[in-house]
């Protein structure tokens, strides 16, 4: 009837408000770290094509765009903003602490309606098909195809832009590093063959 229809638009709209103020909270979060300021936003952008190239499903291209955007806010939660932007490698505990913002992350999603594959896109986007990743040690099948894409639209990211740490690789050099870890066993090699087709020229 029209009370149920009108609650629906209203949870419908909170949850797109509720998504909107993550997405402004991370590119506040971001902005303070080199080389991290735009990184959501790029792999949100990436991992959607990369979808779209493998021609995915529109609920799942939309579960990979979503989890581009929001898979590490839950790194600003358990690390503090200094870690993160202090130079060298991260200490043992705060590399621990690293290893959980996957599922601070998605936890974060918990009051939208349909979030199931975005949030296990963003619990499994560390994870490895050889089950070397983290925090749940997944391996092959048991790995969302959504979490493959963001896997590898993440993983180029990151090597293509600066970290306190280190200095950014060329696109090529990137490519070449994710393939290697595709004939290793340890990403989706036909995820990471259209990761060359769908960056941006």
């Amino acid at each position: 009837d029209q009370t149920d229809r009108l609650l629906v638009e209203l949870r419908v709209r909170l949850e797109d408000s509720f998504k909107m103020l993550l997405r402004i909270l991370l590119d506040r979060l971001e902005g303070d770290i080199l080389g991290f300021a735009g990184h959501s936003n790029r792999v949100a952008s990436l991992g959607e094509r990369i979808a779209m190239k493998l021609q995915l499903s529109e609920e799942q291209i939309e579960a990979v765009r979503l989890a581009g955007f929001l898979h590490d806010l839950g790194m600003h939660l358990v690390i503090p903003g200094q870690s993160l932007r202090r130079p060298g490698p991260l200490h043992q505990g705060e590399w621990q602490n690293v290893r959980s913002h996957p599922i601070a992350s998605a936890a974060v999603l918990t009051p939208l309606s349909h979030g199931s594959l975005t949030a296990a896109a963003i619990r499994e986007h560390h994870e490895r098909l050889d089950g070397s990743g983290y925090p749940l040690n997944k391996r092959g099948d048991q790995v969302s195809v959504e979490a493959r894409v963001l896997t590898v639209a993440d993983a180029y990211e990151a090597l293509t832009h600066p970290r306190p740490h280190r200095n950014a690789m060329s696109p090529d050099r990137a490519l070449d590093v994710l393939g290697a870890e595709a004939g290793e066993g340890r990403l989706d090699a036909e995820i990471t063959q259209a990761l060359g087709s769908a960056i941006p020229s």
